[in-house]
């Protein structure tokens, strides 16, 4: 029996968030605070809160925690913007480089595995009809809101 869609998406993410399981227990993090700090690594000119919260999709009290904590375990730090002093911007801190480093890793070795036997092709038609599903939520998300 074939199951509906959101719920293979939910088990997929379950299963992708045990895979970090051991890294959230020997850092002490949140599954939130690693896709934070993936996120950072990847996006390095977009380091506001606001710019994170709009491109994960989070809550803002998601990310205010996230920030709050890991700033607190000196992982990352914040930095009032030169040119816009009302402007947080935020970077991971050189202390935690081992850290990045085996969340990377990970993220690596898990695409690789979940990938593996799907041609470029395959994942470039299944990208794009993510994000038109993606677009489609937030339209039909947008509607509801007015």
């Amino acid at each position: 029996m074939k199951l509906p869609i959101q719920v293979q998406a939910q088990s997929i993410k379950k299963m992708y968030d045990s895979l970090y399981e051991d890294l959230k227990v020997k850092y002490g993090l949140t599954m939130n605070e690693i896709m934070f700090l993936l996120y950072l690594d990847k996006h390095q000119m977009k380091n506001t809160a606001r710019e994170i919260v709009e491109d994960l999709m989070v809550t803002k009290s998601h990310i205010s925690k996230s920030v709050d904590s890991l700033a607190r375990d000196n992982i990352i730090i914040r930095v009032r913007d030169e040119f816009d002093k009302k402007i947080i911007r935020l970077y991971i801190s050189e202390s935690a480089d081992s850290l990045l480093n085996e969340l990377k890793e990970r993220e690596k070795w898990i695409m690789k595995n979940i990938t593996a036997g799907i041609s470029k092709e395959e994942l470039e038609t299944f990208n794009k009809v993510l994000e038109m599903m993606q677009k489609n939520m937030m339209k039909f998300s947008e509607k509801r809101k007015n």
